[in-house]
Parts: C-alpha cells; sequence; structure tokens
C-alpha cells in the first residue's frame, strides 16, 4: 500500500499525547471531603461571577484516597494527588477496548480482523495487568491499516462507486467524524478529510526497480482513505 499523508493526519495535532502535568499536593484523608467541597463551591461561585468568560474553571479536581500503604521512603502509595481538570484525557484506548470500538462504529459486518493480530503494537497487557498504551509511529501506521480494511468493507457498497467531490464528501466526512468521535468536526478537520477524498495519487506496490508497479486509485479506495483518516485519529484512539 502506499504511503500516504492521510494517516499523518492527527487533526489538530490531536494525536500528541500532552505531557504530564505537575501535581498539587494533596490533602489528609480526614479533611479532604471538607477541601473538596470547598474547591467546588469556589468553582461555582467563580463561574457565576464570569458567566460570560469562556475561559474554563482551574480549580483542582477532587482527591482521592484509599486505606494506607506506606511504601519505601514512608510514602503513602494508596494517596491519589489533585490533579488539573480533564488531565487524564486524550489517554490512548487500550488494545481490550479497540477490540469492539472498530465494530461498534463501522458495524459488525465490517470489523477489520487485522486488529485481532495488532495486541502487540496496541499494548496488549498480560493477564491481571493493565499497561498504559503508548502512541508511536508503529502504533499509528498499524492503526491506520487495521481502519483502512474496516473502510474498505464499508465502502464497498455501490454508494461509494461514484468518485468523491466536494460536496459528496464533505457531507461524508461530517458524517464519519461524528459517528467515530462522538462529536462534530470542526470546519478544518472536514476539511482535511476532503482533501485526503479528493486526492487521486497512484497507489505503489512492490519493491523499487523489481517488480514495482503502480495503479490508479478506484473511488471505493479513495473513500476509504479518507474514512481510515478519520479513524486513525486522535478522536478515535483515544479517550
Amino acid at each position: 500500500m502506499r504511503a500516504h499523508p492521510l494517516y499523518a493526519l492527527l487533526f489538530s495535532g490531536a494525536l500528541v499525547v500532552p505531557g504530564l502535568v505537575a501535581l498539587q499536593s494533596g490533602c489528609a484523608p480526614e479533611d479532604c471531603d471538607r477541601l473538596c467541597r470547598d474547591r467546588r463551591n469556589s468553582a461555582s461561585s467563580e463561574v457565576d461571577a464570569s458567566v460570560d468568560s469562556e475561559a474554563p474553571s482551574a480549580a483542582p479536581m477532587c482527591t482521592v484516597f484509599g486505606k494506607p500503604h506506606i511504601g519505601l521512603g514512608g510514602e503513602d502509595l494508596a494517596a491519589k494527588q489533585d490533579g488539573p481538570p480533564n488531565g487524564d484525557r486524550a489517554r490512548a484506548k487500550p488494545y481490550a477496548a479497540l477490540l469492539t470500538e472498530y465494530a461498534r462504529v463501522l458495524g459488525s459486518e465490517h470489523r477489520p480482523s487485522l486488529v485481532d493480530k495488532a495486541g502487540g503494537t496496541f499494548g496488549i497487557a498480560p493477564d491481571r495487568w493493565f499497561l498504559e498504551p503508548l502512541m508511536s509511529a508503529v502504533f499509528v501506521d498499524t492503526a491506520f491499516k487495521v481502519a483502512f480494511e474496516g473502510c474498505l468493507s464499508v465502502t464497498s457498497d455501490a454508494r461509494y462507486s461514484a468518485p468523491p467531490a466536494v460536496g459528496t464528501a464533505t457531507v461524508q466526512c461530517t458524517e464519519w467524524a461524528r459517528r467515530f468521535w462522538s462529536r462534530d468536526a470542526t470546519p478544518d478537520e472536514v476539511a482535511a478529510c476532503v482533501d485526503v477524498a479528493l486526492d487521486t495519487t497512484p497507489e505503489t506496490y512492490g519493491r523499487p526497480n523489481v517488480d514495482e508497479t503502480t495503479r490508479e486509485v478506484t473511488p471505493p479506495r479513495r473513500w476509504a482513505y479518507a474514512c481510515a483518516s478519520v479513524l486513525t485519529s486522535a478522536g478515535f484512539l483515544t479517550y
């Protein structure tokens, strides 16, 4: 399959996982409920005082404590410190979730079989363990191949037999984004998907100067490339 810019379509740079943020100090277990309540009330008052402001509240999330478990250095390993609101977003979905996610958004009849062989790339965890998946070039490349297989099954339908045009691609990209991301795409995101659909770069297979073959991209495959570009973005691969 040709190397194509569409799986580099990291809409708005969304596939870049945010860096770690400095955590604030936590509260003592007996004071946690009071502090959390005070912070919620304070955040609510700030919102009421600036109802016309679009800036999100900077109030931290509540601290959660478990039963104390003192580890090396006298540190309580059960305590969870405060972090910024939504500081745990844009995390890659675990492999266990991706096994069913493709079928959920594409339909069970279009579920890509390649996902069953991609556990090592998507961070499959050993029994009784959880591993945080790490984004990498290999992760994104594999995700695109998995998405393309499923999307190619979707675009085998007769409705995709005509080449994409600006109008039809805009409608379809908007629909895919809503279905795959559970939110509406921005105009720039839709435009990026449309650009992929309108790309007519020929596909090249094989090894250079040996058995290399170039062929024109058929309409269903052009639609599939656009579909896969949306399905390989952070809107689907992260939560």
